[in-house]
C-alpha cells in the first residue's frame, strides 16, 4: 500500500461504508475505494490482514474498523490530508 494513501474497503448495501465515503468527501480527502462485494480480490487483501468485513479505512498499514467518525477526523487533521 502506498505511503500516506487512504484506502477504504466498502461493501454493497452497507450503511457504514456509505457514511465513511460521505465523510471523506465532506473533508475533501483523496482516497481509493475498494468494494469487496464487487471485487473478491479486495476481500482477500483484507483477509490477509485477518479482517473479515467492511468498512475498513487503511492508512499507512493501520486500520480503522467500522465508521469511527472522530477517529477518522483526527487522522485526517493529524496527517494534513485535506
Amino acid at each position: 500500500m502506498p505511503e500516506g494513501k487512504i484506502i477504504v474497503y466498502t461493501s454493497d448495501d452497507c450503511h457504514e461504508s456509505k457514511q465513511i465515503i460521505h465523510l471523506l468527501d465532506e473533508l475533501e480527502v483523496d482516497y481509493e475505494e475498494r468494494n469487496i462485494s464487487q471485487n473478491r480480490a479486495y476481500l482477500k487483501e483484507l483477509q490477509a490482514k485477518s479482517i473479515y468485513s467492511a468498512p475498513v479505512l487503511m492508512f499507512n498499514n493501520k486500520a480503522i474498523l467500522g465508521f469511527r467518525q472522530e477517529k477518522i477526523i483526527r487522522l485526517v487533521k493529524k496527517n494534513d490530508l485535506s
